[in-house]
């Protein structure tokens, strides 16, 4: 045991540190018999909590007041798992449901049945926030006659000192079953995964009135659009009972987004949007598409002439595929998307919807609509927790120990983020064309005939300069050189307004501002490391609108 007790200990001390990095300020420890992370690790501003049986806390809470050392840092809290109750019992103990954190059960698994396990796994979800990572080890089946016969004779060894083997998993089985429990598995390295070492996020889980968000307009409904698609696995089929094609292969590219490899025809792409996005707005898409293709603009074009259809109440928009790598990053390339983003912008055409807000964020609607989305959702963040989400556990719900996500002692670092929202980005009055909500080599295909523009989710009428802006970010972070090529592009086309040169540095800067608005409330980011990134953003925006200016006078 002593190898695997290593590199178990080594695996789950590295996934708390990338955590305690990132700013996770809650660690729980589920089963932490006698665990000593919260004394290793301990960290000013983070709060640790134990969860195991009543008695075997006691033991260990008289063993550290015995040797003197401080766990006034760490929250016990009695349960027993097999009774259920988990999620109400760390509510009761000032769990907060609202705080990204990260979950350890480490050698536990192997000694629970399964149904508790299940139940035990659901309620960790039911109270974690988005953001929370949860490391478990499980007990994993194996082939092997050597691994099968150490395995028995430490099922006998713990069988004799009353802990006895209860759950034995597959891999697909463990991932199985954190997925049905909410818990959406990510990438391990492949020796973690056959030592059974498994890490997983907080997944998007239905809410109590249906299928839909739980919370509509809150965080609930933005991580539903940023993260979850129902029914992929039928996808195929329904392709194929739609359109009388044989579909022979569905790999994603994106997000939603999987080619189409088709057995009697061109591959496709089809683009699964959220439940919340309305078929009327996937139309809108598809008429875009169709404005573009007869202006002859290098845009993906419609597969079919029906490319809307309904799956499981989710819109599906079917293009022809591009292929092509990514181009690179160079000034040739951007003076060629700079010229693209020029003929966009002096089409003149009226596609009936307003567009250019990031569709993760907003639906449908203008770069105005999605600053004050992220206005929204950070002020979510600051107040008390989300009743949606304690709402799941049931008793849980009762508790009233919900929590923010600003932690204590950061007060002043959310009202900087609050402030740097809520001063200078609005782009209402200033001229307006067609737009397409991410104008960036990312979305952009290097084939045959030349550059083609790709995800038109969310194009319509709204401010240029905006679209301008987040283009030139992307070229100011290549070179300077990159901003000069972009700039030439487009001014063959398009002369900005004295008021829009006036609010070039805030066109360049909102949509990173919103992204890290987005990381922050969603737990990817600190807010401490998203405060702290501030000032550099600043510098860059104001770099490149001042470049782009002295082009343009």
């Amino acid at each position: 045991m002593a190898r695997y007790l290593q590199a178990r200990t080594t695996f789950f001390d590295r996934v708390l540190l990338n955590a305690l990095e990132r700013g996770t300020t809650q660690v729980l420890i589920v089963g932490a018999g006698y665990d000593g992370r919260a004394l290793r690790y301990t960290k000013a501003g983070v709060t640790w909590f134990e969860l195991d049986h009543p008695a075997t806390q006691a033991d260990k809470r008289q063993r550290l007041e015995r040797l003197g050392l401080d766990s006034s840092h760490i929250r016990f809290v009695g349960a027993d798992f097999n009774l259920g109750g988990v999620a109400a019992a760390l509510l009761a103990g000032g769990y907060q449901p609202d705080v990204p954190s990260v979950v350890f059960c480490e050698g536990v698994a192997v000694y629970l049945d399964r149904p508790v396990l299940e139940g035990l796994f659901g309620d960790l979800r039911a109270i974690s926030a988005y953001g929370s990572r949860l490391a478990v080890s499980f007990s994993v089946a194996s082939d092997d006659p050597e691994v099968v016969l150490r395995r028995q004779r430490f099922a006998e060894g713990v069988g004799a000192l009353g802990e006895p083997v209860r759950t034995v998993l597959g891999a697909e089985e463990a991932a199985a079953l954190l997925s049905a429990a909410g818990w959406a598995p990510r990438e391990v390295s492949d020796r973690a995964r056959r030592a059974g070492f498994v890490v997983a996020e907080v997944g998007w889980l239905p809410g109590p009135r249906g299928p839909g968000p739980a919370g509509a307009g809150g965080l609930d409904e933005v991580m539903e659009r940023a993260s979850h698609r129902a029914g992929v696995d039928g996808l195929a089929g329904h392709l194929e009972l739609v359109y009388g094609t044989r579909v022979t292969g569905l790999a994603p590219l994106d997000l939603g987004v999987y080619r189409v490899d088709r057995a009697d025809g061109e591959t496709w792409v089809a683009r699964l949007f959220a439940r919340s996005r309305p078929e009327a707005d996937v139309r809108g898409d598809a008429a875009i598409l169709g404005l573009l293709e007869a202006e002859g603009f290098p845009a993906e074009r419609l597969a079919h002439p029906e490319p809307v259809t309904l799956y499981q109440g989710q819109g599906v928009l079917v293009t022809r595929f591009v292929d092509g790598p990514r181009p690179g990053a160079d000034p040739g390339t951007y003076g060629v998307l700079g010229d693209l983003l020029g003929r966009l912008h002096a089409m003149g055409a009226a596609p009936g919807r307003a567009g250019g807000a990031w569709h993760h964020l907003v639906d449908q609607g203008t770069v105005d609509d999605e600053i004050a989305g992220a206005i929204s959702l950070v002020g979510q963040a600051g107040q008390a927790g989300q009743a949606g989400q304690a709402g799941q556990a049931g008793q849980a719900g009762q508790a009233g120990q919900a929590g923010r996500r600003v932690a204590p002692g950061q007060e002043a670092l959310y009202e900087a983020l609050r402030q740097e929202l809520a001063v200078g980005y609005s782009f209402v009055g200033l001229p307006e064309a067609l737009v397409h909500p991410d104008f960036v080599l990312a979305n952009v295909v290097s084939s045959a005939p030349g550059l083609v523009v790709v995800d038109w989710a969310g194009a319509g009428q709204g401010p240029r300069l905006a679209c301008l802006g987040w283009a030139l970010w992307a070229a100011g972070a290549g070179c300077p050189a990159c901003v000069d090529a972009l700039v030439a592009g487009y001014r063959r086309y398009v002369q900005l307004e004295a008021e829009e040169l006036e609010r070039l540095e805030a066109a360049v800067g909102f949509r990173r501002l919103v992204l890290q608005a987005w990381s922050f409330c969603v737990g990817r980011q600190s807010l401490a490391q998203v405060v702290d990134r501030l000032p550099a953003a600043r510098a860059h925006s104001q770099a490149v609108a001042a470049r782009v200016r002295h082009l343009l006078r």
